[in-house]
């Protein structure tokens, strides 16, 4: 929905995130459009001789795992393309997330729920712990609605590093009281609201975004194969 936000508002936008469907490729896109099977190749040949002659050097230990070097193909791709933003979504979880490399000047966190335990931990909070570490000193920080166990441990990790969370709730702001969501499902309100709050940040920051690329790009927005028709 971001993406789509932005990409309305008339910005050059790189999107990273995963998993995909059919290719790969599908991890990447440029202007909402999937990089070529090509420049895939060509970007992973990059990453693996670099990796490789790293190891050689003995500044690497092994080499990087797939969703590192599927991050880093996403950044060569975007650094080729001279996009305005990337949104980039975390595999995992948060601190050892290899999209922390990006460091990125706002942050958000969708609902937390118990996933991928045998990494991040047996109890939610554990695992947010894992997750709200995206959360670092100077950041925009913007948090959906969390259980209380949840966002127990995200307030903990703001106060510690001085930032102010912004919190969303389980509804669009009343200024876009009358949108149209795009995508289907009853969740996708606080992902829609959690779109909003990101792209108000991003406008505060100087991007051109308007209310009316906002509404626009939340009702246009599409994720092909999820809850899809």
């Amino acid at each position: 929905m971001l993406d789509s936000i932005c990409r309305a508002a008339g910005m050059r936008m790189g999107l990273f995130t995963s998993p995909h469907l059919v290719s790969i490729t599908e991890r990447i896109k440029i202007d909402g459009e999937q990089i070529s099977e090509t420049n895939f190749a060509r970007f992973t040949g990059q990453v693996k001789t670099t990796a490789e002659e790293l190891i050689k050097q003995g500044r690497l230990e092994t080499l990087p795992t797939f969703f590192e070097q599927v991050t880093a193909i996403a950044l060569l791709a975007f650094g080729e393309a001279k996009i305005e933003l990337a949104i980039l979504e975390t595999g995992l979880g948060g601190r050892l997330d290899s999209t922390t490399t990006a460091g990125a000047g706002i942050v958000a966190l969708t609902p937390i729920a118990i996933d991928h335990q045998e990494y991040l931990g047996n109890s939610l909070a554990q695992i947010a712990a894992e997750k709200a570490a995206i959360i670092r000193p100077g950041v925009t920080a913007i948090v959906a609605p969390q259980t209380p166990e949840a966002l127990d441990v995200i307030v903990r990790q703001c106060e510690s590093v001085a930032v102010e969370p912004r919190f969303i709730g389980r509804s669009l702001p009343d200024t876009y009281e009358k949108i149209s969501i795009g995508l289907r499902g009853r969740h996708q309100i606080a992902n829609a609201a959690t779109a909003i709050a990101l792209a108000e940040a991003l406008s505060e920051h100087g991007f051109p975004i308007t209310r009316e690329a906002i509404i626009h790009g939340v009702e246009t927005a599409e994720h092909f194969g999820r809850l899809e028709l």
